[in-house]
């Protein structure tokens, strides 16, 4: 079985248990099998929060002593609102069928442009799980690491539509070697307009 060790550092203990098990099984969704959530302390910083001992697997930590549970800093004091943000985030995350819904939407996003590459002769291939994609130039069927990356991908072609896709109002990660992320505030109608961007730049490679 492979498993999978988080550690979250920072100012004060917070249970993020939960919804750290969400947005990391989401992430890493069909690689690992277990995944070991270790909350050391509160990453979204401040120090207005409950404490609570963590077990070491999702479902054993104990329960929150009375009195004692998350407590979010007012808006007025410092780190107040980004910890709002930060554990709305992590709510919204744990919603049931979220990542399944991001991951359809990359799959969409994906396979529209290759599509596109196909109909214009353009060698491509990509990566996807999750929310994250690759896209290589290459007649390899598959890009599994970096070496065969540098190796067998055509950067000037990357380059190329890069750049021709911010003259289009899309921005991509600007390294062939880098990951692109599809948000859930995508809709279809952005993922249909960069899909078709996509063709009309690689019509022109």
């Amino acid at each position: 079985m492979t498993r999978l060790v988080v550690r979250l550092l920072g100012q004060d203990g917070l249970d993020l248990q939960e919804p750290v098990h969400h947005l990391v099984a989401g992430v890493v969704a069909g690689l690992v099998q277990a995944v070991d959530v270790h909350v050391l302390a509160d990453p979204l910083g401040g120090g207005q929060l409950g404490r609570r001992r963590q077990g070491a697997v999702r479902g054993q930590g104990e329960q929150d002593p009375p009195g004692i549970g998350v407590r979010p800093a007012p808006a007025d004091r410092p780190g107040g609102p980004a910890r709002a943000a930060g554990l709305t985030t992590l709510e919204l995350i744990s919603r049931p069928g979220f990542h399944d819904e991001l991951a359809q939407k990359t799959e969409y996003l994906v396979n529209g442009i290759m599509a596109e590459a196909k109909k214009a002769g353009i060698a491509m291939s990509e990566n996807h799980v999750g929310g994250m994609f690759g896209l290589f130039f290459t007649e390899e069927a598959r890009i599994t690491g970096y070496s065969q990356a540098v190796e067998k991908c055509n950067v000037d072609r990357f380059k190329l539509f890069f750049h021709g896709m911010l003259s289009e109002g899309v921005y991509l990660a600007p390294s062939a070697f880098e990951a692109g992320f599809v948000s859930a505030a995508h809709t279809t109608a952005d993922l249909d307009a960069t899909i078709a961007a996509a063709g009309r730049v690689l019509a022109t490679l």
